[in-house]
């Protein structure tokens, strides 16, 4: 595949970088820390996070890589209160206008992913063509945490992207 691919995701626990990590390599792609500035450790980041998942807040975020300069971006994201993380919906809301393609994953202890998915929808005004969500028990599972990152991958790279 001759695009070029950033896979950019937000992390907590570490679960959502081991799936950007592994897809980045199996895409060929760089990768991005979505930083969120606002402190989401603890009991009361744990509390905040799912207060401002619910109200749909925003947060302050750096990154390290211009999305624009990529022909796709694929970003991660916990899913918090049943929806996704500030960090994610702020990174979108963000760079919405410059990301060209966009495809999208999830990690999740037990909730499915489907309200994660409408949410970033409405943070990009648009569909998301390529998603896939892990749970707990996905990523515990060897054998099918490696069969979904293929299957991933698989999508991502027989998709027909728009080039500019």
């Amino acid at each position: 595949m001759s695009m070029k691919i950033l896979v950019a995701y937000y992390s907590n626990t570490g679960r959502t970088k081991r799936v950007a990590e592994d897809l980045a390599k199996e895409l060929g792609a760089e990768i991005d820390k979505i930083v969120d500035r606002k402190e989401r450790r603890g009991i009361l980041g744990w509390l905040r996070g799912g207060r401002d998942e619910i109200k749909q807040y925003l947060t302050e975020i750096e990154t390290s890589k211009d999305p624009s300069k990529f022909d796709l971006v694929v970003v991660g994201t916990p899913i918090w209160a049943a929806g996704t993380t500030p960090a994610a919906r702020t990174y979108l809301d963000k760079f919405k206008e410059s990301i060209r393609n966009l495809a999208i994953f999830t990690t999740s202890g037990s909730s499915g992913a489907q309200r994660s998915v409408k949410i970033l929808e409405r943070a990009i005004g648009g569909q998301i063509a390529v998603f896939e969500g892990w749970k707990a028990a996905d990523l515990d599972d060897e054998a099918l945490y490696q069969e979904k990152i293929m299957k991933f991958s698989d999508k991502v790279k027989l998709t027909k992207w728009q080039k500019e």
